[in-house]
Formats: C-alpha cells, structure tokens, sequence
C-alpha cells in the first residue's frame, strides 16, 4: 500500500487539527512540519501533500523554501499540494508558483477553507478522500486472476496458514 507523508506549516489550532483528520482520512503515512521533515524519508513515502496558509496571497514561505530546495527528488514522486485559507479567499494563485516548481510531479491542488478555530467537516471530509483516491490509485493492483493463483501457491506450499 502506498504511504503519504504530509508536508505542511500551519498558524493556527483549527489548520492543525485538519491536518490530523486528514491525515486519519489519507492513511498508511505521516506528517511532518516543512523543518522537521529529513531527507533520509524521502524514499519511505510515494506520495506527498504538500501545503499551508496563505497570506497576501501567497503560500507560506517555509513550504516554498522546502520544495525549492527538495525539488530534485520531489519532482520524481507523486504531489498533491494545498493551501489553508480563510472562507471567501481563493487560493489557487499562490499553488501556481509551487505547481510551478514541481512540474508534472503535481497530480492535485486543493483550498481547505479554514474559518478561525473551525473546520469545515464536510469539506476537508470530501478533500481527504479526493487525496486518499489519488494516493491509492498509483498502488499497484494485480488482476483477480493473478491474486488467486497467489493465494493458491501460498496455500499448497504451506502446510499452516493464519490468515
């Protein structure tokens, strides 16, 4: 199964707390703020999310600094990026510049609107799933065919099984 590591800086309690809840959505990973990330796990993940606040319309500047200078190796992986914003504000533009950055490595771009101390549930429900279908769809599925001739070798060549 692939696993996600979510890349992300936050200024408040409500954006941390959509993190974690994504991350609970997302699974099979973790999550590091953009410093305490270390480029020893950069092979341990096969997909990344990648974001944080926007002000002045632009993303915060830690997560720009760490995908410039990590753009060799995140370029041949799997990247979704996001941004937090207040309701109302759209924060497309400011993904750009890190789209931008990574080229074709970029597979999504979502806004989780965050109103201070609040989350929208049924939002960052519906974004985690959308990360979650694109995490799992660059796993490696064998055909039904191929699983079963697996199983049956596994069972023949063993005389006790605990499944």
């Amino acid at each position: 199964m692939p696993r996600a590591g979510i890349i992300y800086e936050v200024d408040t309690a409500a954006e941390h707390n959509a993190i974690l809840k994504l991350m609970m959505i997302i699974g099979a990973g973790r999550f590091f703020k953009s410093a305490e990330f270390s480029t020893d796990l950069r092979d341990t993940y096969d997909f990344y999310f990648i974001g944080g606040p926007v002000r002045d319309n632009a993303i915060d500047i830690r997560i720009t600094e760490f995908v410039s200078a990590h753009r060799g190796w995140l370029s041949t992986k799997r990247v979704a990026l996001f941004a937090f914003c207040p309701p109302g504000a759209r924060a497309e533009r400011s993904l750009q510049s890190l789209a931008k950055i990574l080229g074709t490595a970029v597979i999504a771009k979502e806004t989780i609107t965050v109103a201070p101390e609040q989350l929208d549930l049924t939002e960052l429900a519906a974004i985690g799933l959308r990360i979650k279908t694109l995490k799992d769809d660059g796993y490696v599925k064998l055909p039904p065919e191929e699983v079963k001739a697996h199983v049956e070798k596994f069972l023949n060549n063993h005389k006790y099984c605990t499944l």
